[in-house]
Formats: C-alpha cells, sequence, structure tokens
C-alpha cells in the first residue's frame, strides 16, 4: 500500500462485524472504498471489496448497514467520468458478491456524497447525504 487506509463505519449483527471506508489504491495516493466483513467470533477477515468509481480516483465508504439475511449495504461517494462525485449506494451478498451499485448525481453535477444509510422493517434502503442543490441535503430512497 502506497499511503493510509481509513475506516469511517462499523456494523455488527449476528451474521458479522462489518467495516467501510477507503484503501489507498495507487501510488497517486487515489482511493477505492472498501468493505470488509470479519467473523465476529475469532475476528477473522471473511471478505474484502473495493469498489472504484468510473473515474479511477477518490472513493469513499463513509456509511455501513447490514440486514438478518447478511446482505450488506454501503453508501459513499465515488468519483465517476463526467460527473463529478456522487452519492454512492452498493449491496453486496452474505458471501460479498456484488447484487447492484446505485448512483445519485445531484443536479448541479458537484461533489455529492453518502454519509447514512438505513433500512426500514420492508427492507427499503434510505440514504441521507449533501447534494448541491437548492437544499444542499438529499434523502434518497432505493427499491430493492
Amino acid at each position: 500500500m502506497s499511503g493510509a487506509d481509513q475506516g469511517y463505519a462499523i456494523f455488527i449483527n449476528a451474521t458479522g462485524l462489518y467495516v467501510t471506508g477507503y484503501y489507498n489504491a495507487t501510488s497517486t495516493g487515489n482511493t477505492d472504498m472498501v468493505t470488509i466483513k470479519y467473523d465476529p467470533a475469532t475476528g477473522n477477515e471473511v471478505w474484502s471489496r473495493r469498489y472504484n468509481g468510473t473515474a479511477n480516483s477518490n472513493d469513499y465508504g463513509r456509511d455501513i448497514v447490514a440486514d438478518a439475511s447478511g446482505n450488506v449495504y454501503v453508501t459513499g461517494s465515488a468519483t465517476n467520468s463526467g460527473s463529478n462525485t456522487d452519492i454512492t449506494t452498493i449491496k453486496y451478498t452474505a458471501t460479498g458478491d456484488t447484487v447492484w451499485v446505485r448512483t445519485y448525481n445531484g443536479t448541479y453535477n458537484l461533489a455529492d456524497g453518502g454519509w447514512w444509510i438505513r433500512l426500514n422493517d420492508t427492507q427499503y434502503v434510505y440514504v441521507y447525504g449533501t447534494t448541491y442543490t437548492l437544499a444542499n441535503v438529499c434523502v434518497v430512497r432505493i427499491y430493492v
């Protein structure tokens, strides 16, 4: 690794201990969003996944949650070609396979980022973040 890595959020339930943040991926200092699942009993890494936005620039995981089935939901920001940084939310299966990636690019095509993620009782995903719009705050409901 060529620089500092950082964890931003942790989530623990019966299916695992989960961490998200960023991984310093290149010698240029660009970062990838990273998500890691640990075995809560042993502390051993079960799997880790990195996400690199389409612009191959700085990407960050900011919050994480898992459901009772072990599906993992992460939000943060990823830098994408032609749209600056976007709110980026990813769903992984219990085994770490990517189910989907959703992005949200604000009206002004500037720096947007997800900060908090929550699931409701019917497993809808809600993301709270900032985007450069008139309100400067965004809540996005993602249908799963």
